[in-house]
């Protein structure tokens, strides 16, 4: 079986922590390029930890589960324009869509408090993929550097909703 009919296929449990299940699958088919570079059942580059200020990695220290390093392009600002490069960064290992699903859900009750409690409407859901501080000013994209992600998103949300070529679309 191949990573996006395992993830088509441990996808029912997002459903039953009340998620709209196209939101779920338009975000992972985005970063993983149409189910093609899934990373040890990493659907959507969950990193462990985060870049500091001095450029260091911190890894989190409340990650029970194995890691590894991989390059992704990262957006950094530079001079005032957003240049993407190449970074290694510390990306979180699953032993299945199920365990990815599990952390997936219980960082974003945490890091999204606006996108959560309407995770059952896909678009508003999408809309939301970032960390706002106590006022509603964006603190940080958490999901991805590049600018405009979410509404990326929302566009895709309809784009993969018409495609059709998928077989595994119905039980979505």
């Amino acid at each position: 079986m191949n990573k996006m009919a395992e993830f088509i296929r441990d996808l029912p449990y997002m459903k039953g922590q009340g998620y709209d299940t196209w939101a779920i699958y338009t975000q992972c088919r985005l970063e993983t390029g149409n189910f093609e570079h899934v990373p040890a059942y990493n659907f959507a580059g969950m990193m462990n930890g985060g870049r500091g200020p001095d450029g260091k990695w911190y890894p989190d220290k409340t990650w029970k589960g194995k890691s590894q390093i991989l390059s992704s392009g990262e957006y950094r600002e530079v001079n005032g324009v957003d240049v993407l490069r190449p970074e290694e960064s510390l990306f979180k290992m699953y032993d299945s869509p199920l365990d990815y699903f599990k952390d997936y859900d219980a960082m974003v009750k945490v890091k999204f408090p606006i996108a959560y409690p309407k995770r059952g409407d896909g678009k508003f859901y999408l809309g939301y993929l970032m960390t706002y501080d106590i006022n509603g000013k964006i603190i940080w994209p958490s999901f991805c550097t590049a600018k405009g992600y979410e509404k990326h998103l929302v566009e895709l949300y309809d784009v993969y909703n018409a495609d059709t070529h998928y077989e595994l679309k119905p039980t979505i």
